[in-house]
């Protein structure tokens, strides 16, 4: 058996410096900015709610491609998700409003 660091121990000592330095860089993007946040999920439950009534009003074999372009949604899977989740998505829907007439209501 031949014993790898004896033969070259400056190189063992950089891949683990590299992988230090990769760690430290992903962990820095990692970390959210309040507007990296609001980026992530631009569509309110209200936008998704119609989406998908929308979608499920259409022919199952001409679903998800219309109902996309008709809304601008950049992604077929989003919507895919969006149908699955639908039940969370009008409780969502009924959330927002209730908190719209709340803060209508405190701003008047």
């Amino acid at each position: 058996m031949v014993d790898v660091a004896a033969h070259a121990p400056e190189t063992l000592a950089r891949p683990r410096q590299t992988f230090y330095l990769f760690a430290r860089r992903m962990a820095a993007r990692a970390v959210l900015s309040p507007r990296d946040a609001t980026e992530r999920n631009p569509y309110s439950a209200r936008f998704k709610l119609s989406a998908v009534r929308a979608a499920l009003a259409r022919p199952v074999w001409r679903r998800i491609v219309p109902t996309c372009r008709e809304f601008g949604i950049s992604s077929l899977d989003l919507l895919r998700d969006w149908i699955k989740d639908r039940d969370e998505i009008e409780s969502l829907a009924i959330l927002e409003e209730i908190v719209d007439t709340v803060a209508e209501s405190v701003a008047l």
